[in-house]
């Protein structure tokens, strides 16, 4: 029972970055929004502890796995950032009135929208389906 929750969690976590990717996608306003990005950060955070926890139930022990390492590895293409989107998010929701590298990088992600869409949230997609 326990499992099927973890499970349940973590596949609310990947819909909830769904949604919060299209509308930083599809909204260029809403990027700059104090409220969405503090949302946005929270839940990149909320993924990664339950990704964290999920990582510990065997029939998805790869699939977090690899939540875990899309957010917190450095991007290296299309744009380059020294700073993961787990560390972006850390950091803003530590110091909201500065938007910073957090900011900046929903900007990137929303410019280059094609090449993450492909990389990291079709993946996202495709394991909340899978869940």
């Amino acid at each position: 029972m326990i499992e099927h929750q973890i499970l349940k969690k973590l596949k609310e976590d990947l819909i909830a970055i769904h949604s919060d990717w299209q509308q930083a996608a599809h909204d260029k306003n809403i990027r700059n929004d104090p409220a969405f990005l503090q949302k946005f950060a929270e839940d990149v955070l909320i993924l990664d502890k339950d990704a964290l926890s999920a990582k510990k139930v065997a029939p998805c022990k790869d699939k977090a796995s690899l939540v875990h390492h899309l957010l917190s590895t450095p991007w290296g293409a299309p744009f380059i950032s020294d700073m993961t989107l787990l560390e972006a998010a850390q950091t803003y929701q530590s110091n909201p009135t500065i938007p910073g590298p957090f900011n900046l990088m929903v900007e990137n992600f929303a410019r280059y929208e094609s090449e993450f869409k492909s990389q990291i949230f079709d993946i996202f997609d495709d394991l909340s389906e899978e869940i």
